[in-house]
């Protein structure tokens, strides 16, 4: 299994591209950079998104991608909750925003399939198998589990502290990486805890309640800060993904 870390930070510049990771080319978890990151023929490979939750850094190119792919006849399919499904037929494919792409080319032919995921309910996701985990950010929010063969991959996706997705991954035995956020310094916890996300002084004792083996991978840190937050992880046995980076089970 081949996770591309295309966009990995917390926070929007110039040199800095928001959360999109995509799965041996086919499977795309969240949409916040997927077109500005990839070229137009790898937008193409896409069949599936796992859409974790409808923040604009999560989704900010869901909408172009689906245009891109309809131009060429493609459709895809996007797996979230039931929540999040309703947020983004409502305010964003909803004929004003953008076209509503359930529609189009025809409602027999759509270029945009929506699948409603329940946690802890695992479903088949082309050769993976899906787990979609509960986690502390706003309402209808997932990570998720993925699993090929025996090689186990989760993404916490944006989180605060919490136990149940913790105490979930201690338990499975084929968890070889884990991709977890980092978005504050310990000096803004406060705003952390507010805005369900993790602080570097936060951090340590979330990935205390995994209690695996897997290797921690972390991403969101905002890019004001992030010189900030390494400096107070680097302790921690955790690598900060880059824009681009691989990561290869």
């Amino acid at each position: 299994m081949k996770i591309r870390a295309v966009g990995t930070s917390g926070g929007k510049t110039i040199r800095n591209l928001l959360t999109t990771f995509v799965v041996d080319r086919v499977l795309a978890l969240d949409c916040g950079s997927v077109c500005t990151g990839l070229g137009l023929s790898e937008q193409l490979e896409i069949k599936d998104i796992f859409i974790s939750h409808v923040h604009m850094d999560h989704i900010g190119e869901l909408p172009l991608l689906v245009d891109n792919k309809a131009l060429y006849g493609k459709s895809v399919t996007v797996y979230a909750t039931e929540t999040t499904i309703c947020h983004l037929r409502n305010h964003v494919f909803n004929g004003i925003i953008w076209p509503d792409f359930e529609g189009i080319p025809s409602v027999d032919n759509p270029a945009l399939v929506y699948r409603e995921i329940d946690y802890y309910q695992e479903i088949k996701v082309g050769e993976y198998r899906l787990t979609p985990l509960p986690v502390n950010h706003i309402d209808g929010s997932a990570g998720c589990y993925i699993q090929k063969g025996d090689i186990g991959f989760a993404y916490t996706s944006d989180t605060g502290e919490t136990d149940e997705v913790w105490d979930w991954l201690s338990r499975q035995s084929a968890l070889k990486a884990l991709v977890t956020e980092c978005s504050f310094p310990a000096s803004m916890e406060n705003l952390a805890v507010i805005s369900h996300h993790l602080s570097g002084s936060m951090l340590e004792g979330e990935l205390k309640k995994l209690g695996s083996g897997a290797d921690i991978f972390i991403y969101h840190l905002k890019p004001q800060f992030s010189d900030q937050i390494r400096e107070e992880i680097k302790g921690l046995d955790v690598h900060v993904l880059a824009d681009g980076e691989e990561i290869v089970l």
